[in-house]
C-alpha cells in the first residue's frame, strides 16, 4: 500500500506515502479539492459531515471541546465531538482518520480518532486539523493543505 514517512503519537496522525494505484484512486474519488475548503481554526457548534470511505455521514459538531489522552501518549489533547444518529448512517470500525467538515462552508475541522456508541447515537472524537497542520509544518516544514491558514490568518 505504501510506507510511513512520519507520525505523531500524541495527535494520532501519520503521513503515509501511498504507492498502490487502487488506494490512490479510491481516496481521490472520495476526498477531492472540491469536497474540503479551508481549515477551521476553532471548534464550534455546526452541522458537519464525516467523509468516510463508505460515504458521507451527517451529524453535528459540538461547540465544546474535551480533553482526551490517546493510547500510547502521556499528554492530553483538546478534541472536538462529532455526534450522529445511527439509524440512518453510522461510523464504522476503520473510520479513524475520516475528515470532518462543515456542511455549509466545507471548512475542515479535523479527523476522527475514536468513537463511542450509545443507543441510536454515536459520538466521534476528532483531532483538530489546525493543530495537526501547525505541528507538521513546524516540525517537518511541510504544508499539507493547499489553502491552509497560518499564523492565525
Amino acid at each position: 500500500m505504501g510506507h510511513l514517512l512520519v507520525s505523531s503519537v500524541s495527535k494520532d496522525w501519520a503521513i503515509v506515502q501511498i504507492t498502490n494505484a487502487g488506494v490512490i484512486k479510491t481516496l481521490a474519488d472520495k476526498i477531492s479539492a472540491e469536497s474540503v475548503g479551508s481549515i477551521a481554526l476553532n471548534v464550534r457548534q455546526a452541522d458537519a459531515t464525516a467523509l468516510t470511505t463508505h460515504g458521507s455521514i451527517a451529524g453535528t459538531l459540538s461547540g465544546a471541546p474535551v480533553l482526551m489522552q490517546v493510547p500510547s501518549s502521556n499528554i492530553f489533547e483538546e478534541v472536538g465531538q462529532f455526534h450522529c444518529e445511527t439509524l440512518h448512517n453510522e461510523l464504522e470500525m476503520g473510520d479513524c482518520g475520516a475528515f470532518v467538515i462543515d456542511q455549509d462552508t466545507k471548512e475542515l475541522y479535523g479527523y476522527v480518532i475514536a468513537g463511542s456508541r450509545q443507543g441510536h447515537f454515536t459520538t466521534a472524537f476528532i483531532m483538530m486539523a489546525s493543530d495537526t497542520m501547525r505541528e507538521v509544518q513546524r516540525e517537518h516544514g511541510w504544508l499539507l493543505f493547499p489553502r491552509q491558514r497560518s499564523n492565525g490568518e
